[in-house]
């Protein structure tokens, strides 16, 4: 067996062995890319990594950038909120506002206090207050009075005067002003302008108002300062609200022009953080934007500063890295050959061995390829150990499975082996509690068995087997036995519960199996389960219970659940068939009425479902046999065959597995039969209508001719006769006579050579006064008027 087993193994690896191979490059070389790869990544990984860290280094400094900026920028418009309250709850402004008349005495001093006011605010341009009332401006400029028509802002007159019934938010209008607009060289201020003013409820609109302007500079220094103190020599900060439209006065950007177009600018106004960063490459340059948004102003404040800023930084950490790479690479070449002899040498060892059991030839040896050798035969081991392990597991369940069905049919041997074969074979039940036994059949096994090979039909059961004991785990514990005809008994032990809970329990979990099966696999499953057995020692009756349960699949059909329940009222008594009833049946069938003979049967069988399934089948064999006697009869007596075979027959009615299918096969039967018994009458028919036509062809110059003669000769009822024949015909056959007397005498007539008795005696008339009215009443003229007609019309032509 050994030396059988070197020499397979020699067959197997001699393929392989004229391929030159060496382990030991293949060992240097893997080293090598290893350790190629390992520098490629790990260079890769710190250049990116450092690149990363510089990005957000230089991101993070720029949002702390930002956010001051936005912090001053939120400062100066609390300052500018503030000072405007400030300056719309002071006396003198309300004085203002309200007056009806002007004072120009007052005009002086009010007009000195709002220009207090405004310069104890370094970071104010000036200040307006408006007064509907007098529809004049008062103002810290050179000009303290101003009428509304004329006022040098009109661009601020048009939004107070078209200002709604509606608050509008405090927050700042960035716009550029001329204090003398009729002079083309004065110079425009940009500004951020704030307006609180009061609502009139009699006229509407505004009443009263006070504008302050900001000075943008205050902001635009800070940003100046920032960016000097941080070095930010290239770049710029540009702030936009909401719409893209820019807040302070940058290098590329001018104060009010609008960004919304621009790609970065876009980008960032759909942005939905506080704060980020992203690289820009639309501009054809990279560049890395930063912005940082203020939800007090609704501004975002972008910081671009050109990427190649930041990449200029590390070059000189990228060189350093390739040095360092490549100093590594090369000591990492020569370790890894020293270590690949190293661990070649016990390989080198083995494959030695290995080709020695082989009985590879050592002048080849060097020419072995030491992988796939070694390969194969672990390979082979392998397999050979997975198969064992799966031949173990086989047996073990064939062993446990058997060793269950064992248990179903045999005896009671106490609870003491049970309890060490449910051990051995790790069955998860009990044998001192309480257990059901639940079968499931798989509908239509015939159709199922051609279908499938035996070792899918397996895979089937195994699949049905796993979900179902997945299932029945949610009310207990559960195994499963595979029998014979793809018959699966369940052996469950439930949870403590009452039993109306556990029928209804056991029900929903059975119909959720079959609901799976015919949803996953395609499979109709029947099931059936009896009583709960205290423990296990009525395991046996249990499972005759079951087998007896699952028989009525034959009456409540498939992908039914068999419950004890659904037997209570079924009657115990047989089922009988009347004599009336073979009667009715074979008259129906032997006569061709196949609907009628449907209608016998149906209404005879029809409340067979209430009896039980012994004298359901004891009916239908019984049918079977008065219909195998019926046939049997039927054949022996005339010359209709049936050719049924009877053993199949009763094979099929035995092995079908609900009543309809039984019903089909009967149908089928009755459609043979009656089809059998109209194509014999028919061809009966045939034959008879046949002889009596020919009878009547042959003979009807005699006289005595009639149906009584005709069915004298061919010996048969001159009534059965006649209904063959006008069944056939649509005539008597008096009739036919009769026609076939007249046609013969039309050609006596068309010969012209004969007188009208001679004719009319050589057809076989004797009353030839009736024969005459015949003749005008099926051809429409007299024996006369056809000669004069027709006979003498057509013999005209011919003498001339």
């Amino acid at each position: 067996m050994e030396r059988l087993k070197v020499r397979v193994a020699k067959m197997s690896l001699i393929p392989f062995i004229s391929v030159p191979r060496s382990m030991l490059a293949r060992m240097v070389l893997s080293f090598t890319i290893v350790l190629v790869v390992l520098l490629f990544a790990l260079s890769s990984i710190l250049y990116v990594s450092f690149e990363n860290i510089q990005t957000k280094t230089v991101t993070e400094n720029n949002a702390k950038i930002l956010s001051q900026i936005s912090y001053s920028a939120n400062y100066l418009n609390d300052n500018a909120r503030n000072f405007t309250f400030s300056v719309f709850g002071d006396a003198v402004t309300t004085q203002l506002m309200y007056q009806n008349r002007i004072d120009y005495m007052d005009l002086i001093a009010q007009a000195g206090r709002l220009r207090d006011l405004a310069q104890k605010n370094a970071s104010v341009h000036t200040l307006y207050v408006y007064n509907k009332r007098l529809g004049q401006y008062f103002s810290t400029t050179d000009a303290p009075l101003n009428d509304e028509s004329s006022f040098f802002d009109q661009e601020m007159n048009a939004i107070i005067v078209q200002a709604s019934g509606e608050p509008r938010s405090f927050s700042p209008i960035p716009r550029l002003i001329k204090l003398n607009p009729n002079d083309p060289n004065s110079a425009s201020t940009k500004v951020y302008t704030y307006s609180l003013y009061d609502f009139s409820s009699e006229k509407g609109g505004v009443e009263g108002a006070v504008i302050v302007n900001m000075k943008i500079e205050y902001l635009q220094n800070i940003i100046n300062s920032l960016k000097l103190k941080n070095n930010m020599f290239e770049g710029e900060i540009v702030i936009i609200d909401r719409d893209g439209k820019v807040m302070n006065d940058s290098e590329s950007h001018p104060f009010l022009s609008n960004l919304s177009d621009q790609p970065f600018v876009n980008r960032v106004l759909r942005a939905q953080g506080d704060s980020g960063y992203f690289l820009d490459t639309d501009t054809g340059r990279d560049m890395l934007v930063s912005y940082v948004y203020s939800d007090i102003l609704g501004w975002k404040f972008i910081q671009v500063l050109p990427y190649e800023l930041i990449t200029n930084q590390f070059q000189q950490m990228k060189q350093i890295t390739i040095g360092v790479c490549t100093a590594v690479l090369l000591l990492g070449l020569l370790i890894s050959l020293l270590v690949s002899r190293r661990l070649y040498s016990p390989i080198r060892s083995l494959v030695r061995r290995v080709a020695i059991m082989t009985d590879a030839p050592a002048s080849r040896e060097r020419r072995i390829d030491e992988v796939r050798l070694l390969t194969q035969a672990f390979d082979e081991t392998f397999d050979k150990a997975k198969l064992l392990d799966q031949t173990k597991r086989d047996m073990l369940r064939i062993r446990k499975n058997d060793a269950l069905a064992g248990l179903l049919s045999s005896e009671f041997n106490g609870f003491e082996p049970l309890c060490a074969l449910f051990g051995k074979y790790d069955i998860p039940l009990n044998p001192r509690r309480s257990v059901v036994l639940i079968t499931l059949l798989i509908d239509r096994r015939a159709r199922f068995a051609a279908a499938y090979s035996v070792q899918d039909q397996a895979l089937f059961t195994y699949a049905v087997i796993n979900a179902a004991r997945e299932l029945f785990a949610e009310i207990g514990d559960s195994d499963a036995v595979e029998l014979e005809n793809n018959r699966i008994v369940f052996l469950v032990q439930l949870k403590d519960q009452a039993l109306d809970e556990f029928k209804h329990n056991i029900v929903s979990v059975i119909e959720h199996i079959q609901m799976w099966s015919q949803m996953h696999l395609s499979l109709s499953l029947s099931a059936s389960f009896g009583y709960i057995a205290q423990d296990f020692s009525e395991l046996k009756q249990l499972y005759r219970e079951s087998v007896n349960l699952s028989k009525y699949r034959l009456i409540y059909g498939h992908n039914s659940v068999v419950t004890p329940d659904m037997l209570k009222d079924q009657s115990t008594d047989p089922f009988k068939l009347s004599k009336q009833f073979e009667k009715n049946l074979h008259d129906a069938l032997f006569n061709g009425k196949l609907e009628d003979a449907r209608t016998v049967y149906e209404e005879t069988l029809s409340g067979i479902a209430g009896y039980s399934y012994d004298s359901v089948m004891s009916a239908m064999l019984y049918v079977t046999s008065s219909m195998y006697n019926m046939l049997n009869i039927v054949e022996g007596n005339s010359l209709n065959k049936f050719n049924v075979d009877f053993n199949s027959f009763m094979q099929h009615v035995t092995n079908a597995e609900t009543i309809d299918e039984i019903n089909e096969l009967f149908y089928d039967l009755f459609t043979r039969i009656a089809g059998v018994v109209h194509d014999r009458k028919h061809k009966r028919t045939n034959v008879v209508t046949g002889t009596i036509v020919k009878l009547i062809e042959a003979n009807y110059r005699d006289s005595s001719l009639c149906l009584e003669s005709i069915a004298s000769t061919i010996n048969m009822s001159k009534v059965y006769a006649g209904k063959l024949f006008r069944e056939e015909f649509g005539k008597s056959v008096a009739d036919y006579i009769t026609e076939l007397r007249i046609a013969k005498a039309i050609e006596l007539l068309d010969e012209g050579s004969k007188h009208f008795s001679d004719i009319v005696d050589e057809i076989g008339i004797e009353n030839k006064n009736y024969f005459y009215k015949q003749f005008k009443a099926k051809v429409g003229v007299s024996l006369s008027e056809y000669k004069l007609k027709y006979v003498n019309d057509s013999a005209e032509p011919q003498s001339k």
